[in-house]
């Protein structure tokens, strides 16, 4: 043992942490060409294998072995991606190899790029899920390893197109820059030709921009260089022959980007299983191919990482000569005929599940109501855990539907599972606020009419908890399995109707009781108590004259004399509008130049056909409500409502299970008179909006379908008309023609698209062919207005209880409403005093503000730090690198109480607070 001088101690501290990022790379030759050699492993969160499976079989090996071959080389490097992998094997390994591992990283050897949980979608996934699972994968990688082991880069290769949202997330969260793998063929092809493959990708609501480079040849390693899976054989069977061919690819490569700066990508999906092997054959190759010269310039091959070859590129280019881009890269097509817009609407039932399970956690009870007690208090595992499987539910092959159904069945049931856990521990929370409670109840299978609790009991509570920072009203379906029911809040009886239900499964009630909680206050609960006795109307159907129109002046549905919508009023304003269900058959092709329709790709056989006359029409009207119920057939059925007091038609639709041997895509279309100019929108991850031209293409249907997380619009100018439609789950949709709108419900195939899932597309639930049931939302507004749409996507969370076992006292999170259109985006548990604070304004035009000093009931905030989107670091006021001679304003830090937002602005804090 030795004493060493504390000025010692700091140099040498300096020296070992400086070492990893960008000082860690290796030196380029600016007189050569730059070849950078990057090993990876492309390892997918669950596909044709679970995640365990795929852990267990491949990643643990290929980690281990990994871990030991770049000890052995010091000039080998390799980057890991997904986080929810490297936690998992973390937590198997002795203290001598976690020291191993933080020295690699320190060193530069070991870098991690992307660092979420795993590698998301960016079509279909909502922007609070990826944001989430991003916060939870680098919360881990900061917590464990510091500065050395957050991420610098984005590595999105294979996610199937790519979303402006997703650079705008990265560059919110101050990533560098960003890579990607699939874009459209023809897209790609054009880039090559144009050596535009890297670009500014720019966030037109912020202004900013984010480097993006397009990999060459997507991800894998170039075939010549003989890399395989097991990398079991010599790289070379004649070095002159393979060195040639590694030159003519390298020249390739060079002709598409700007510099003498080339990164070439040298993995695949779970490669690197015998790590060592793969080191060695590219060990000889870097050896083989020193001296080599290519149109009379050296070249330079080595090991690197995305992060060195930003810092080489930018070096040779001091930044400048990037085009700029603000689209998004959807729809994808690998090929002729193969446009991946099928995943849009795949599997249905499970895109649903993800948004439950999103709703549930990222916004509202399980995170919000933990952040109210310390984390000693109360037993965090369950909610970690929820967190860690919709973090694997964000990956590119889990909510696009995209998965073996072996493995879509995993991933339900491990969400199912972390979600009752959870609601068996509430219990705990709701104490906070009422002792000794017990007997709560959730029901999860609800809007298909299925609930245990509600059906075999005659006297109950439901009680509503509302996510949203301001005061909201509710309309509450509760199944039950009789006919005289009374509601009541603080002894005062509400309006309520009864509907009979459509007995969609054998468990489902004979009924549901209707009316409306208003007044749920922000952040907080109300309860009504549900008794069964005489008091409630029955709805009876309506014949005549009458059952052709349902809704008032303000708000109404007209039908034609077949049945079919064929106009609607909103706002008074009334449109011609046919709405209906129709399908599209999928085709059927043996070849893979010609793809049948499957998980991946939609390609219909013909244009959408009509089911012909509806087999059943009933109308019923109410106080509260009135509704059409359409019969199309036996396996599709459609309910649309008018509400006395609501500005919106709701359309809640019912698919399956299909007919044996069919190959059926599901549509609602909505065909209007509006003048749209073949122009549609659609959001981007459930925020914002961009616009969409239907253009002619080789594939003109499934070529201008386009991803839809929330919703879909058209505009008229001449009119100062905007028809939206609002989805509760992820979908294609399209506008084929002007003034016409489409969202696919459900699909199922006859044969595989040949893209490695390796069956025909047939969501299995609780029936053959999948029964789902969802809703669509159908709203009016100015174009320029600014429609709340967050009580359609974040409606309350109910729970059930016994009357005797609770009397559930009404309360509130917050002491005020937050301004309109401020949301709380992100409310929950960081450490052991302190919570993470997101808010978001939605906004237009000018700024707002919201005050945070003394606002919350059960805490008050002590110390508040501003951080990046991430939440993991405090925000920054510079960047790493300038591009195009664009110096990006200096963030401005304020950590004050009164919190003033732009229009679209998220800003991330982190509260110290003192618990009451």
């Amino acid at each position: 043992m030795f004493s060493v001088p504390v000025t010692l101690l700091c140099a040498v501290h300096l020296i070992y942490v400086s070492a990893c990022g960008y000082n860690s790379c290796p030196r380029v030759k600016l007189d050569e060409i730059n070849v950078h050699l990057v090993p990876h492993s492309h390892d997918d969160v669950g596909w044709v294998k679970t995640v365990d499976e795929y852990f267990d079989e491949d990643v643990n090996n290929i980690l281990s072995t990994v871990v030991k071959a770049l000890q052995e080389n010091p000039r080998r490097r390799f980057i890991q991606v997904e986080t929810a992998y490297f936690y998992k094997w973390w937590f198997l390994q002795d203290d001598g190899t976690k020291e191993n591992v933080k020295r690699l990283l320190k060193s530069g050897q070991l870098e991690i790029v992307g660092g979420a949980w795993s590698m998301n979608d960016e079509a279909v996934t909502h922007y609070q899920s990826i944001i989430d699972q991003f916060t939870l994968g680098l919360k881990f990688l900061n917590e464990t390893f510091g500065v050395c082991g957050l991420p610098r880069i984005g590595w999105q290769i294979d996610p199937f197109g790519h979303s402006s949202e997703m650079a705008s997330i990265f560059k919110q969260m101050e990533y560098d820059a960003l890579f990607l793998g699939r874009i459209h063929h023809e897209d790609r092809n054009e880039r090559i030709r144009t050596k535009d493959m890297e670009f500014m990708w720019k966030d037109n609501s912020t202004g900013s921009s984010l480097f993006t480079s397009v990999l060459y040849d997507l991800y894998m390693a170039p075939n010549m260089i003989g890399h395989n899976l097991f990398c079991d054989s010599p790289i070379y069977a004649s070095r002159k022959i393979n060195v040639n061919l590694f030159k003519e690819h390298i020249e390739k490569v060079l002709k598409a980007y700007k510099t003498k700066n080339i990164l070439i990508p040298i993995g695949g999906d779970f490669h690197y299983i015998n790590a060592n092997g793969c080191f060695e054959n590219l060990d000889k190759l870097i050896r083989n191919m020193r001296g080599e010269k290519l149109i009379n310039t050296k070249i330079n091959v080595f090991y690197s990482t995305p992060s060195c070859y930003l810092k080489a590129l930018h070096q040779g280019t001091n930044g400048n000569g990037f085009s700029t881009f603000s689209a998004d890269f959807f729809p994808y097509a690998d090929r002729n005929y193969s446009y991946w817009s099928g995943f849009y609407t795949s599997r249905p039932a499970l895109k649903k599940l993800e948004r439950e399970g999103n709703r549930l956690l990222q916004l509202q009870i399980f995170k919000q109501l933990h952040s109210l007690v310390p984390r000693s208090k109360y037993n965090h595992s369950n909610l970690d855990n929820l967190k860690r499987i919709m973090g694997v539910m964000q990956h590119h092959d889990a909510i696009t539907g995209t998965e073996t159904q072996y493995v879509a069945d995993d991933y339900t049931a491990q969400l199912v599972k972390a979600l009752d856990d959870n609601f068996k521990n509430i219990n705990l929370l709701i104490s906070i606020f009422q002792k000794n409670v017990s007997d709560i109840h959730y029901c999860p299978l609800k809007n298909v009419s299925i609930c245990d609790f509600t059906s075999n009991n005659s006297r109950f509570t439901v009680t509503l908890y509302n996510p949203l920072a301001w005061t909201v009203s509710h309309y509450v379906y509760i199944p039950v399995n009789a006919k005289n029911f009374t509601v009541s809040h603080n002894n005062e009886m509400l309006p309520i109707q009864i509907r009979v239900n459509d007995k969609l499964f054998n468990e489902s009630t004979e009924n549901s009781i209707i009316f409306q909680a208003e007044n749920i206050p922000p952040l907080g609960t109300k309860s009504f108590t549900i008794e069964r006795k005489p008091g409630a109307r029955i709805l009876t159907p309506i014949v005549g004259r009458q059952s052709l129109h349902i809704g008032n002046e303000k708000t109404a549905v007209n039908l034609d004399k077949a049945g079919f919508v064929s106009s609607v009023v909103l706002r008074g304003i009334r449109v011609e509008m046919q709405q209906s269900i129709l399908s599209y058959e999928g085709y059927v092709s043996p070849s893979f130049n010609h793809p049948s329709s499957g998980a991946y790709v939609f390609r219909p056989s013909e244009l959408a056909k009509s089911f012909g006359k509806l087999m059943k029409l009933t109308v019923h009207k109410g106080e509260l409500f009135d509704e059409i119920n359409q019969v199309y057939n036996d396996w599709i059925k459609q309910s649309i409502r008018v509400y006395k007091d609501r500005d919106f038609v709701e359309f809640e639709w019912t698919v399956g299970p299909f007919p044996d041997d069919v190959g059926e895509e599901v549509i609602s279309r909505f065909s209007t008179n509006l003048d749209t100019k073949k122009v549609f929108y659609t959001d981007v991850n459930g925020r914002g909006e961009i616009k969409r031209v239907t253009e002619k293409k080789k594939e003109r249907i499934s070529g201008n379908y386009y991803p839809v997380a929330s919703r879909i619009s058209l505009k008229d100018q001449s009119r100062d008309l905007k028809m939206t439609v609002y989805s509760d789950r992820p979908q294609g949709g399209a506008s084929l023609i002007s003034g016409q709108l489409e969202l696919m419900l459900h699909r199922v195939t006859i044969d595989d698209d040949e893209l490695g899932v390796g069956e025909p597309l047939r969501e299995m639930n609780r029936n053959a062919g999948g029964l789902v049931t969802g809703r669509h939302i159908l709203a009016m507004t100015s174009i320029h207005e600014n429609y709340d749409d967050h009580i359609f996507n974040f409606p309350p969370v109910e729970w059930y209880s016994s009357v005797e076992n609770l009397n559930f006292p009404q309360f509130s999170v917050l002491k005020r409403d937050f301004p309109k259109n401020v949301h709380l985006l992100s409310l929950e548990p960081w450490n052991e005093d302190s919570v993470l604070i997101r808010l978001e304004y939605n906004g237009k035009g000018s700024d707002t503000s919201v005050d945070l000093n003394d606002i919350f009931t059960f805490f008050k905030i002590k110390s508040f730090t501003e951080t990046n989107l991430s939440g993991v670091k405090s925000l920054k006021r510079s960047y790493n690198f300038t591009w195009n001679g664009v110096h990006e304003e200096s963030l401005k830090v304020e950590n004050t109480l009164k919190v003033v937002l732009k229009p679209t602005q998220i800003r991330t804090f982190i509260a110290k607070v003192q618990y009451i």
